[in-house]
């Protein structure tokens, strides 16, 4: 984030989330908290109970810029609210089941996808970097029609960056192997 030459108690808003706390060092010092951005705020000791390490919050602090450093200085805070649990539906624990089914081998050249007889093509399977294209918009749209994103331009960067790394840390670490 790119800072004028001079601040002095501007005051700002941002979603943070809590990488790291760092108790106060002295009596009628402040405490630190490192978001996952690595970005430091600071915090009142009487008010340091809210946060957690870990969880989001919307907070309003101010900017001050003294000897080339700035300090941010957080005025008030709250717990951004957490994703509510998915439907019954899309869990293991209600109601019956439906079937299993294996899943298709890809098909051989000459054959249809679905094995059956008479294929005229051969079935390319979609590339990673397709792949993790479609999860990233496909997950992204559904935040943003759900109200969990904010039409913001910062928001936006955020969330795809969580949405792609949680993409490469687990479904992509397949397309590695392969």
């Amino acid at each position: 984030m790119a800072y004028p030459a001079q601040i002095q108690n501007l005051t700002e808003h941002a979603v943070i989330t809590v990488a790291a706390i760092y108790p106060a060092k002295a009596a009628n010092k402040s405490a630190t908290i490192k978001d996952a951005n690595g970005l430091f705020f600071s915090v009142w000791p009487k008010d340091l109970g809210i946060y957690r390490q870990g969880e989001a919050y919307e907070i309003e602090f101010t900017s001050n810029e003294k000897n080339g450093t700035i300090y941010r200085d957080i005025r008030s805070g709250r717990l951004v609210t957490p994703p509510s649990p998915p439907p019954p539906q899309f869990t293991a624990q209600h109601g019956p089941q439906p079937p299993v089914r294996p899943l298709a081998a890809a098909a051989q050249p000459g054959e249809r996808k679905d094995g059956g007889p008479g294929g005229s093509g051969y079935y390319r399977p979609t590339s990673p970097r397709d792949a993790r294209r479609m999860f990233l918009c496909s997950t992204l749209n559904a935040f943003i029609q759900t109200g969990r994103i904010e039409l913001h331009r910062d928001h936006i960067l955020q969330a795809i960056t969580e949405i792609t790394t949680a993409y490469d840390n687990s479904i992509g670490l397949e397309d590695k192997t392969a």
